[in-house]
This record gives structure tokens, sequence and C-alpha cells, in this order.
């Protein structure tokens, strides 16, 4: 059932996303829940309980979890966003965290680029953070633990992906993850 409210979330939030135009910048708080959905995490997130044949508690239940879940989902859609920008980016580019940051914070796109990174870094550390709380609490049990896992898992195959695929960066994901930077065309 998780899965389908999932999938129903995901059209939902695709139709949205492709419905704004490029004046049309959600504020972050719209963008973040939109894109958690855009995303198709969730639905690869439940996917972790289905092939792992989990029993985990409802989402309603388990604010901690759910919590998690969103971190991760976080994680990996600002790194993707934030890569994505290596391609270029112009004013009618795909709606990403960086044009909402740009918005939002009314900065430039070096800025916002540089506060994603200070966003994802913040994220991985409540993830962290939550994950030691979620451990110490009673509902951790061996399918929470694998579920979990599983979250962490998805987090670091998906950022390892986008240095390696050709997608984003070319041939030069391994310089750019050796030393941390890209250069970014911008177009007016």
């Amino acid at each position: 059932m998780r899965f389908h409210r999932s999938m129903h979330a995901y059209h939902d939030a695709r139709q949205r996303l492709h419905s704004l135009d490029s004046t049309c910048i959600p504020d972050m708080e719209t963008y973040v829940n939109l894109r958690r959905n855009a995303s198709g995490l969730r639905m690869v997130f439940h996917l972790i309980e289905y092939a792992g044949g989990l029993d985990l508690p409802e989402w309603e239940s388990s604010r901690v979890l759910k919590q998690l879940t969103d971190q991760a989902c976080d994680l990996i859609a600002w790194s993707e966003d934030a890569i994505s920008c290596a391609k270029g980016i112009t004013p009618s580019s795909r709606l990403n965290i960086v044009t909402v940051l740009m918005k939002d914070r009314n900065c430039s796109f070096g800025s916002a680029l540089a506060y994603v990174g200070t966003l994802v870094k913040q994220k991985a550390d409540a993830f962290l953070a939550t994950e030691q709380q979620f451990a110490a609490c009673a509902v951790m049990n061996d399918d929470t633990r694998r579920y979990v896992r599983g979250l962490r898992d998805c987090i670091a195959g998906s950022v390892n992906w986008l240095y390696e695929t050709e997608r984003y960066l070319g041939t030069k994901g391994n310089e750019v993850r050796a030393f941390g930077w890209v250069f970014v065309p911008v177009s007016d």
C-alpha cells in the first residue's frame, strides 16, 4: 500500500513540477516537498522493504523512520540537482534546488550552488544523528535496521553513480571527485 501511495504522489509531483514554467519558481519548502515525491526515491525506498521482506511500522507511528527516509530523499535529490548544473544552467533550465535558492535567497548562481553544498553536508550530518537517535530507541529491530542500511546504501550508490556516469560530468567524474571542483557553464 505504501508503494501505491508513493507512486501516486510521484505522478502528482511530476505533473506539478512540469506545469511550472521558468518564471514560476516555488519557495524552498514547497520545492523540497515536491522534489521528495518527484524524485521517485520514495518508491525505491519502499522496494527496500519489499525486496528484503521487511515488516516496517507505518510512517505515522514512526516519526524517526519517516525523518530518515526524508533525509535520504533530500541527500540524493539535492546532490543530483547540484551536479546536474555541470551541464550548464540557463534561465529556462529545469527547476532544481539551485534555481529555487537563487530566487528564495536572492543570490547568484555561485552562491546558491555553494549553499546547496552546505545544505547537503547538513543533511548528511542530520541523517547520521537521526540514525543514532533511532538506534537508541526501542522500535529499532532487525527489519528497521536493515531498512536504514538500505537507505545508506541508496545514498552511497546514488552519489557514487553521479560521479561514475558520464551524464553530468562527462569523463571528468573521477577528477571532480578527487579535487572537488567543476566548471559550470552559465548562460543568460
